[in-house]
């Protein structure tokens, strides 16, 4: 009995072994997916003023009439 097991150990070794080799030569031969785009849904931009200029920008009369930016919808 202790031969047969050692065998059957071998031979899912070997296949292991096989099935690990070609799941990375599928790897490394797939083409690259597309390059990860952002979502449309988002927003954003660089900030290029101080601290002080967006402060003196939000006046109170400025904040009164602002309005949130869209956010996304849960799909």
């Amino acid at each position: 009995m202790g031969h047969s097991s050692s065998r059957r150990w071998g031979v899912v070794g070997v296949l292991l072994t096989a099935v690990a080799a070609t799941a990375a030569w599928r790897t490394a031969t797939a083409e690259p997916g597309p390059e990860h785009q952002p979502d449309p849904g988002t927003t954003g931009s660089e900030v290029r003023q101080s601290p002080q200029e967006v402060q003196d920008y939000w006046t109170p009369e400025r904040t009164k009439g602002g309005r949130p930016a869209p956010m996304p919808e849960d799909g």
